[in-house]
């Protein structure tokens, strides 16, 4: 005949508890979601913290500081930073810098989607010079004298210089304060606290 025998393990209910695969998990993506969330919230502030600083970034032309009043590369009326976001996609996968969903509208009124903009200021483009395009800067250049010019017979293209403002969360001290976010989250579910 078979004989049971109970052993009392102190804290082997707690331990039981940790060890349960359905609580763990949950925890687990609980605290790394918390981590993501953490994480993006300061990609998104580094990227515009960098805009903000300007160095790093490729000068703008004489023309462009002319039309724009600034200087500063990236910052104009402000679209750009603005359109700068987060979106946690999953528990561990979260989408940082301009998404798709994001517009602005011109000073013409039309909506734009402010992708293909931060793209070629991220990127960097050469753009052909088109007769439309030759009558804009001359009718601007006549509205407003010494702001815009006409662009001269001798240009064919127009240049607008990689800024790639994305890279700022992505070096190596980002990188590490993501992995401790990381790390505190993961630590956290195995010892069976929230993050």
């Amino acid at each position: 005949m078979a004989k049971t025998i109970g052993l009392k393990v102190k804290g082997f209910e707690q331990l039981k508890e940790k060890l349960d695969h359905k609580k763990f998990s949950k925890l687990l993506k609980r605290n790394v979601r918390k981590a993501q969330r953490r994480n993006s919230l300061a990609a998104e502030g580094e990227m515009k913290r960098r805009i903000d600083a300007g160095r790093s970034l490729a000068k703008n032309s004489p023309v462009t500081t002319a039309i724009k009043g600034s200087s500063r590369p990236l910052v104009d009326g402000g679209d750009l930073k603005a359109s700068i976001t987060h979106v946690l996609a999953r528990w561990d996968l979260a989408f940082i810098g301009v998404l798709r969903t994001k517009k602005v509208t011109d000073q013409n009124g039309r909506v734009r989607d402010l992708l293909n903009v931060a793209f070629v200021l991220h990127e960097g483009a050469t753009i052909k010079v088109t007769q439309r395009m030759r009558n804009y800067f001359r009718f601007m250049s006549r509205l407003y004298p010494g702001k815009w010019f006409p662009i001269k017979a001798s240009t064919q293209v127009i240049r607008i210089p990689p800024r790639p403002f994305l890279k700022f969360a992505t070096t190596k001290v980002m990188e590490k304060k993501y992995t401790r976010e990381w790390n505190k989250a993961i630590q956290s579910a195995v010892s069976g606290r929230k993050y």
